[in-house]
């Protein structure tokens, strides 16, 4: 799956898409102090938690696409329901952990935000 382009583009397309956004919109105000920029960066805050849902949204049509797969191999015996999922949770958690990285790192450094890159990405990642 790694090499399609139809796999990786939902995943890393979006990421790169909303990061250009937020870069355009937001950019260099998380060190300001003034009232509408403080505003601004948490409206940014909460932008990023939403599109953590949405991002979670490109992992539902990779099952249904498997799907007549799926269906063969259980009946062949070859693995159970729950070995499967698994199995398809792990391959999304790892392109996911790469995505992930390359948005907080557009994130973070481009709109200037105080504190500490590990802290933002372990909240991100959490």
């Amino acid at each position: 799956h790694y090499q399609s382009g139809e796999f990786i583009g939902p995943r890393l397309g979006d990421k790169i898409l909303f990061s250009l956004l937020i870069l355009t919109l937001y950019y260099n105000d998380g060190n300001k102090t003034d009232i509408q920029s403080m505003q601004s960066v948490a409206a940014l805050l909460y932008f990023i938690v939403a599109i953590l849902g949405y991002g979670a949204a490109s992992f539902t049509p990779s099952l249904t696409l498997d799907r007549p797969l799926f269906y063969r191999e259980r009946s062949d015996g070859l693995y159970t329901t729950p070995t499967y999922f698994v199995a398809k949770f792990l391959e999304e958690a790892f392109i996911a952990m790469f995505t992930s990285l390359v948005f907080t790192l557009l994130v973070f450094f481009t709109v200037d935000f105080q504190g500490s890159f590990g802290i933002f990405i372990l909240v991100y990642y959490l």
